[in-house]
């Protein structure tokens, strides 16, 4: 569907975190949209109007953040809950980049653990260890 809306995506590129370019990719972004419209909205409404904002080269992160920017402007609290979704979805991807620590595979006390020691958090100011916090990130 949205491919014969936008059959000149062939011009569209992506700027990859390593630096490498290449082809835009529709169906990661049709893929993301989907995941987030889990909890509601219009998955196909959301990858059309994030892809009419993006410029034709643009890093991969910007187009994450475009979609999130997409939910906040509909005010609209389903939208926020989508936005809400891709943010955590970032936030984990960021944290398996930068840490190493594969978020989907390991228990918040691990890396509460993990983002204290390398300074991220000041251990002196964040709350101490506990089960709800557990619950809270499931």
């Amino acid at each position: 569907l949205i491919l014969t809306l936008f059959p000149y995506t062939t011009l569209f590129r992506s700027i990859k975190d390593n630096g490498s370019v290449e082809k835009f990719d529709l169906d990661k972004l049709s893929k993301w949209a989907k995941y987030a419209a889990k909890v509601g909205g219009d998955w196909s409404e959301l990858a059309v109007e994030t892809f009419t904002k993006l410029p034709e080269t643009c890093h991969s992160k910007d187009i994450h953040q475009a979609m999130i920017d997409v939910c906040y402007a509909k005010q609209d609290l389903i939208y926020s809950r989508v936005a809400a979704r891709l943010e955590t979805a970032q936030l984990r991807k960021n944290i398996e980049r930068k840490f190493g620590i594969q978020v989907n595979k390991v228990s918040f006390k691990e890396i509460r653990d993990v983002l204290i020691n390398k300074g991220v958090w000041c251990k002196d100011t964040i709350p101490s260890y506990s089960e709800k916090q557990e619950q809270l990130f499931d």
